[in-house]
């Protein structure tokens, strides 16, 4: 991206959407009537949250090779809001049930690669 146009005061406003945006996410993994499956459990969790792994891989580079106090401000600001959100997703209502059913199954699943059971096994 072009640095020169990105200002500290951007941070906040994509921080809070990309934080939006993957909550909805693990809501709709967390909620789902289907039957849950590695697709719409595994691979939708671990695509979740691309845009705030865009937004934080943006801002830790340029808080590494340019900071400024205004990027260090804002460094202050989301630390607490980034570790809550942390924390929200990895206790998200359903979330954890839904990922138990599927290390329930994961030796059924004869379609399933030797990957894809260890990653259900961790």
């Amino acid at each position: 991206p072009p640095f020169a146009q990105v200002a500290a005061a951007h941070f906040r406003p994509a921080f809070d959407a990309a934080l939006e945006e993957q909550v909805a996410e693990i809501e709709a993994i967390a909620g789902s009537k289907e039957a849950p499956t590695f697709e719409n459990v595994a691979v939708a969790l671990d695509r979740s949250g691309a845009l705030l792994t865009r937004v934080s891989n943006l801002f830790s580079n340029l808080c590494s090779s340019n900071t400024s106090p205004e990027l260090q401000a804002v460094e202050l600001e989301m630390a607490p809001i980034l570790a809550n959100h942390e924390s929200r997703i990895y206790t998200f209502p359903g979330l954890f049930e839904r990922l138990d059913a599927l290390h329930e199954q994961r030796h059924q699943q004869s379609d399933w690669s030797a990957e894809q059971v260890r990653l259900v096994e961790r």
